[in-house]
């Protein structure tokens, strides 16, 4: 404070942040302004001139670890589906895991795949969890909205896209996240819709077991009825 260079290049704080933003960081003529301090505030300024110098190769060792982080693992998941695709084309070419030579897989050939030592240990080695597959396998083939019909088949991409999904080390995403929230609201919007069902079936019966004087309206309902609505099928 006081000096030529201090009343130039540091007046205020503004004046300062300005001065080291141009002169230190993007070392625009930072000789002039060396020239212009005395030898306290000269060596300061190399400090700001190292240390942003530190900073802006750290930034940028950041992005090009970032950068290559991405690519190593979208590689790495190009790598990973194409063993998956050599491990079910080897699989399916077998006749007795494919019985009906359609190139598609049913609940049924796929628990022949994983009952199969040889298919069990080639899914194994490229990370695809078996024990996970078999839990999810109902829910991958289900048909019908009501979880008793498995009639659904998957070609090869879309059987390798369950493989894949089903890899131990894959993490949960938001995908994931609102696909059961997806899940879980399906089957509690039906699960209330039958319960609706049930709801109105019980008010008919006690509104004609009223009319007709009957004391146990319900022991009439008859059996289909009690089916209709076990299965969620009441309109």
């Amino acid at each position: 404070k006081g000096t030529y260079g201090g009343e130039t290049y540091f007046s205020s704080v503004g004046q300062a942040i300005y001065s080291l933003l141009i002169h230190a960081t993007l070392l625009d003529g930072p000789s002039a302004v060396l020239n212009d301090l005395d030898i306290m505030s000269s060596v300061l300024f190399l400090m700001a001139i190292a240390v942003s110098a530190l900073l802006l190769l750290n930034m940028l060792i950041g992005v090009m670890c970032e950068a290559v982080s991405n690519i190593s693992q979208m590689e790495k998941e190009r790598i990973q589906r194409l063993e998956v695709t050599n491990q079910v084309n080897t699989m399916l070419e077998d006749t007795v895991l494919d019985a009906d030579c359609d190139g598609r897989i049913s609940k049924d050939e796929l628990l022949a795949i994983l009952g199969d030592e040889k298919a069990a240990t080639c899914l194994s080695e490229v990370g695809v969890d078996i024990v996970g597959l078999l839990d999810v396998a109902d829910l991958v083939f289900q048909s019908d909205a009501f979880g008793r019909e498995f009639e659904k088949t998957l070609d090869r991409e879309e059987f390798m896209d369950v493989l894949l999904a089903l890899r131990g080390e894959n993490t949960a995403t938001v995908k994931d996240i609102v696909g059961f929230k997806k899940f879980m609201n399906t089957h509690f919007t039906q699960v209330s819709n039958d319960l609706a069902a049930l709801e109105e079936l019980v008010a008919e019966k006690l509104q004609l077991s009223h009319l007709n004087g009957d004391p146990k309206p319900m022991q009439d309902a008859s059996r289909d009825d009690k089916d209709a609505i076990a299965g969620g099928q009441l309109k």
